[in-house]
């Protein structure tokens, strides 16, 4: 399961909420005793570790998959260009958005 592009407004922009839904989904399904353990924080503390434990599996997924070292490399960096751009307010996906809006 990815997060990358799902949520597309006609305007390329996308629903904050629904990002942060998606890292929920995503952190249930990967690891449900995290998700439970989260699930006790207040609100905005709890949005905010999905956001960043969604990127952490994203960065695992790609550190742990069956690509070449090179790839592997570039993979991470991708992450690491979205996550600047995120943090400089343009955000390239649903991750992205949630991220940004955490910090």
């Amino acid at each position: 399961m990815t997060l990358q592009q799902d949520l597309i407004r006609a305007d390329g922009s996308f629903d904050v909420d629904e990002a942060y839904h998606l890292c929920e989904v995503y952190t249930k399904d990967r690891a449900k005793n995290f998700y439970y353990a989260f699930s006790i924080l207040p609100a905005e503390k709890r949005r905010a570790i999905l956001a960043a434990y969604s990127f952490a599996g994203e960065a695992d997924d790609i550190s742990d998959g069956e690509d070449s070292p090179e790839e592997k490399l570039r993979g991470l960096r991708g992450l690491t260009e979205s996550l600047h751009a995120a943090a400089a307010g343009n955000p390239k996906g649903p991750l992205w958005v949630a991220l940004g809006d955490a910090v």
